[in-house]
């Protein structure tokens, strides 16, 4: 009887050393991840808003044009059933989202024409209020005219609304099968990269890059990876000393390939991507490569403005006028 009360003290010291281990752990845990919560707060609210200017060397027409490119991040709250911005958010008010919104655009000239493309993303800032994003719009204006694509969240599909002078196609309103969208993971590298998803899944691909290409609205087999950044790998153009991890989206069916760049740590800031895939018509037709390089970052505080260096972590406060973004 003495030997089983001894094992008995014996198992309950060692099951209450596990569960203090357990406990011990669990406490690293969360000291890890609250930092980070804090630097994104910090970063974003209450006013806070970001604008990248990128160098960009564009395909169409199957040559390279010079022109540039911004990324234009920010918070913002929207209404869940009208999908539209509201002007402030109620956290009694179920319809309404704390969202990221990310405007980007790109401008070049192809001979005596200029190009304008412009995309906005809106996805929940919490991933777990729904992977999917909320609301996607591409537009391009080029010499053929203007043409823009929208897509809305409703419930299991997308709404496509598709409006284009391009007489293959005019005015078209479908639906697309809900999956993740290439757009989407532009904002998701900035809100939590870790959530990135990997492997072999359908997806839709940019809406930008499909206005270009006039391709069908449609989800594509894609393959995804996010791994740390081969110096190899980083385009020439890049220079900056962080860390950097490249995300490579692949779509096996017509050899679109798109490599993003960006910084490891905290605030995730994109330093420049490569888009490769077969552009041009006839004996124009070949594949060529887009590619982009950070040149500046300007984001906007309740302090006022800062300009952060593209190849260092040194902040400069400056006016908040619009005329110290530059070109």
């Amino acid at each position: 009887m003495r030997k089983f009360y001894s094992g008995l003290q014996l198992l309950v010291l060692i099951l209450a050393g596990i569960f203090s281990s357990c406990s011990h752990r669990e406490k690293k845990v969360k000291k890890v991840v609250a930092p980070l919560v804090a630097e994104f707060r910090d970063y974003w609210y209450p006013q806070g808003s970001e604008i990248s200017s990128f160098a960009l060397h564009q395909s169409k027409y199957g040559q390279l044009h010079h022109g540039e490119a911004t990324l234009e991040y920010s918070l913002a709250t929207y209404s869940r059933s009208r999908q539209l911005p509201v002007m402030k958010f109620d956290t009694a008010n179920a319809d309404h989202i704390r969202v990221m919104v990310l405007n980007s655009r790109k401008h070049f000239a192809t001979g005596l024409f200029e190009n304008s493309v412009a995309s906005t993303t809106v996805i929940p800032e919490i991933m777990r209020e729904g992977p999917f994003a909320l609301k996607l719009v591409g537009t391009v204006h080029e010499r053929e005219g203007l043409s823009w694509l929208q897509l809305n969240l409703d419930a299991n599909k997308y709404n496509v609304q598709l409006r284009s002078f391009n007489a293959n196609e005019g005015d078209i309103n479908r639906v697309a099968m809900l999956c993740v969208t290439e757009d989407q993971l532009w904002c998701m590298i900035r809100t939590n990269p870790s959530a990135l998803p990997v492997g072999k899944i359908q997806v839709i691909p940019g809406l930008t890059s499909m206005r270009l290409r006039q391709s069908v609205i449609k989800p594509v087999l894609a393959e995804l990876t996010l791994t740390d950044a081969l110096q190899s790998d980083i385009p020439t153009a890049i220079k900056t000393g962080a860390v950097l991890q490249h995300y490579k989206i692949e779509y096996p069916v017509d050899g679109r390939r798109l490599d993003i760049f960006f910084q490891k740590d905290f605030p995730f800031l994109i330093e420049g991507w490569k888009e490769t895939y077969v552009d041009g018509q006839g004996s124009n037709s070949r594949k060529i490569t887009t590619s982009a390089h950070r040149t500046q970052t300007i984001r906007s505080t309740n302090t006022g403005m800062i300009q952060m260096s593209n190849n260092d972590d040194s902040e400069e406060m400056i006016s908040d006028s619009t005329e110290t973004i530059q070109p």
